[in-house]
């Protein structure tokens, strides 16, 4: 007997594949009897051995149940607050450099702009980065946040 009832199935919504065919990323959901499961969902990265046409390594990253919302977010900053305060908590770095430290190349995508902002925690120049008509799906808030605006008032608070 597998992971999933025979009453279900795991459908992709979106792959990526990239161009050696060694990493692919998935999007998907999961349907009973044909019909989607609300908060049923996830994506999964994958390595390839391409020789062997066989998957090396896959992170699975379901959905979670609860949607805390603020209240996550809340937790999150009195964490950071401590964490800010005590010093405890932070990695340490071969040389002494920070963790969240990057130089991004000239060419750098906007994937890892977007990154590198949130390392520095630049929510402006990581809101920069996003189309108008951008959806942003917090895994933590039942909605996705749709629209730059929306977008960027999530982010700054």
């Amino acid at each position: 007997e597998g992971a999933l009832p025979e009453s279900q199935t795991r459908v992709i919504d979106e792959i990526v594949v990239d161009a050696d065919n060694t990493a692919i990323c998935t999007q998907w959901h999961i349907e009973r009897d044909g019909i989607a499961i609300e908060n049923e969902r996830g994506c999964s990265f994958y390595t390839v051995n391409v020789v062997e046409n066989k998957i090396s390594s896959l992170m699975d990253v379901p959905e979670p149940k609860s949607k805390p919302g603020d209240a996550g977010l809340n937790v999150l900053n009195a964490a950071s607050k401590i964490i800010d305060g005590t010093g405890v908590g932070y990695l340490e770095v071969d040389g002494g450099a920070s963790a969240s430290s990057s130089v991004l190349s000239a060419g750098a995508t906007c994937v890892e702009k977007y990154f590198d902002a949130w390392n520095r925690r630049d929510m402006t120049a990581a809101v920069a980065c996003f189309a108008e008509q951008c959806s942003y799906e917090d895994t933590q808030y039942r909605d996705a946040f749709v629209g730059k605006d929306k977008l960027e008032a999530h982010l700054l608070r």
